[in-house]
């Protein structure tokens, strides 16, 4: 009888070992800010309608900080045409639809303005920014692994 005493708490304490974990597993962050934190591949960046190529190695990485307030910064590097890094800020809007850029120099190229957010899950980025003077607009696709 003692054994299977022993045997039925054995299981028992198994099943809620495992039901913890698969809990974990399945919890999903909200929180944006966590969301977009790390490094992200630059797959395709329309310019004012013009596609750029040669984008392997770009890439974007968002950073938090200590801070516990937006804006945080982040790394813009293009491989093509510019050959270089920069740093911009970053915050998104009240309603979390647009992400702010806020872009000061041509390092990494100019990406200063506010992104529309057309779809934004845990492998995949689309970004699009219009402009009042032209029909065009900007759309920079990046994934991440």
């Amino acid at each position: 009888m003692k054994k299977y005493a022993m045997f039925i708490m054995a299981v028992f304490a198994a099943a809620i070992f495992f039901a913890s974990c698969e809990e974990e597993e399945n919890q999903t962050i909200n929180d944006p800010y966590q969301r977009i934190e790390g490094k992200w591949d630059l797959e395709k960046y329309v310019q004012r309608g013009d596609p750029m190529i040669e984008l392997d190695g770009s890439i974007w990485k968002f950073k938090l900080n200590d801070s516990t307030e937006a804006p945080f910064t982040g790394i813009d590097s293009l491989t093509s045409y510019y050959e270089s890094s920069g740093m911009f800020e970053y915050a998104f809007s009240e309603n979390e639809d647009t992400l702010k850029v806020f872009d000061q120099n041509q390092n990494g190229g100019y990406h200063n303005g506010n992104w529309l957010i057309q779809e934004f899950k845990d492998k995949a980025l689309l970004l699009t920014r219009e402009y009042d003077d032209t029909e065009y607009g900007d759309t920079l696709q990046f994934s991440r692994n």
